[in-house]
């Protein structure tokens, strides 16, 4: 039975999943499993046989267009229940097969024990029909595109998981910055009195200019303002809840903000000279490197 897909338009989906899907033909058992890992890109890899060479680039079609991205390892085999006489036995290929066998094992093995697992094999057995038929071959792509759909079906689960944990993160993040805006007016302020401390230490017997002092005082406590930051910051974050929400193949999109979220959480560490501060910030950096980690699953 075909599977049933769900509609993954605004669903959050995972680079990791799975499908398999047998059917029958003309006494003919057909078995499609596929397999999906996250890349950076999409890498399609097929293990078929020879007949099923012209649907292989509409089956690498079929990938491309529904999967998007992700390693994708993709193995079909067939098998019959026709009479042994429309099939031959690739003597050279069931010879290679037995060898290596043998030296994977230290216990000596019997060709009638290792005969059922060679002949099941693909290529070794291999129909006197050069050519599939037609209606094989639609077969060989419907199977495909339900095990395509259990994929689907499999990515969209894993990725309700993914996008709760990273939005646990991003809410975290985002209390983080709640808790650095009462702190900001004391820090300024300790930063500026250590600096007139200094001065006074230091400097106040010599000659010196107090409007400039004044000014100069002025341009280094505005380079130490972090308002700037905690802005982008949070647009970083509204932005970044968006698009997550918006869900179908972010993923990359989803780590160019994030990317943005560290350059502004760098700053605010730079900036701080305030234990308090520099403590939160090393806490957002953990939370950031969490949804770092996550996002090399989503799609």
């Amino acid at each position: 039975m075909k599977s049933q897909i769900l509609k993954p338009a605004d669903k959050l989906q995972s680079m990791t999943g799975y499908g398999k899907v047998s059917g029958e033909f003309d006494n003919k058992n057909y078995l499609i499993e596929i397999r999906t890992l996250n890349s950076k890109q999409l890498d399609v890899f097929l293990k078929t046989p020879s007949t099923c060479k012209p649907v292989e680039s509409e089956i690498r079609s079929l990938i491309a267009q529904e999967l998007i991205r992700g390693r994708v390892d993709v193995l079909i085999e067939i098998s019959s229940d026709a009479p042994e006489s429309y099939y031959t036995i690739n003597e050279a290929l069931y010879k290679k097969f037995a060898m290596e066998l043998r030296a994977l094992v230290d216990i000596k093995i019997s060709e009638k024990e290792l005969m059922p697992v060679i002949m099941s094999l693909p290529e070794v057995l291999k129909s006197d029909k050069e050519e599939m038929s037609p209606e094989e071959l639609k077969i060989i792509v419907s199977l495909a595109q339900q095990a395509v759909e259990q994929i689907q079906n499999f990515r969209i689960l894993e990725g309700k998981a993914l996008k709760k944990d990273i939005a646990k993160q991003l809410l975290f993040i985002q209390k983080k910055i709640k808790e650095i805006e009462p702190l900001e007016g004391r820090r300024i302020a300790q930063i500026k009195q250590k600096l007139l401390q200094q001065f006074q230490k230091n400097m106040q017997d010599l000659p010196h200019d107090k409007n400039r002092l004044e000014q100069e005082l002025i341009y280094y406590m505005e380079k130490l303002d972090i308002t700037e930051e905690q802005v982008r910051l949070s647009q970083h974050c509204d932005f970044f809840r968006k698009t997550l929400n918006t869900g179908y193949a972010q993923g990359k999109k989803l780590s160019f903000i994030a990317q943005e979220m560290g350059r502004e959480i760098n700053t605010l560490g730079a900036k701080a000279q305030d234990f308090t501060m520099q403590k939160i910030v090393v806490e957002m950096k953990d939370a950031l490197e969490k949804i770092k980690e996550q996002l090399g699953n989503v799609l």
